[in-house]
């Protein structure tokens, strides 16, 4: 009887490492264009705003996971914390910088960084105050 109570113990223990915790989902990104888009949360916002070459290393890191599809949102996910805490702790000036640009844009990208200057791309720039007047739904454009 006790070797059962010590298995059931060790299954308890085993079930409640596996909760896991997918944080907050409430930010919703919006694309309102016919056009397919990528998006990136940018972290050191003025540091790589400033300077057009910060600004191109970064979007070259978007991935296939951050597209929108025309006419479509996607709702993005902080782990194990809020977005109100997120924003505080990871951008300096406590907003929320989002850069969106059209799909186009990075398939035709040259290695230029003023081609990209140029480029057509948009960015926001949120508090939490002004995302909870949005209802944390942030469209483009």
């Amino acid at each position: 009887m006790n070797i059962i109570k010590k298995g059931f113990f060790i299954l308890f223990l085993f079930l409640c490492g596996c909760i896991y915790d997918y944080g907050d989902g409430k930010l919703t990104l919006i694309n309102n264009s016919k056009d397919t888009v990528y998006y990136k949360l940018i972290w050191d916002g003025d540091k790589i705003l400033s300077n057009k070459r910060n600004l191109f290393d970064t979007i070259n890191y978007i991935g296939s996971h951050d597209i929108i599809k025309p006419f479509d949102s996607v709702p993005s996910v902080v782990d194990n914390t809020s977005w109100e805490e997120f924003i505080e702790s990871r951008f300096s000036d406590s907003t929320l910088k989002i850069i969106f640009m059209p799909k186009n844009l990075l398939n035709n990208r040259v290695k230029d960084s003023l081609t990209l200057f140029h480029s057509n791309y948009k960015i926001y720039r949120l508090t939490v105050k002004q995302l909870n007047k949005m209802n944390w739904r942030v469209s483009y454009p």
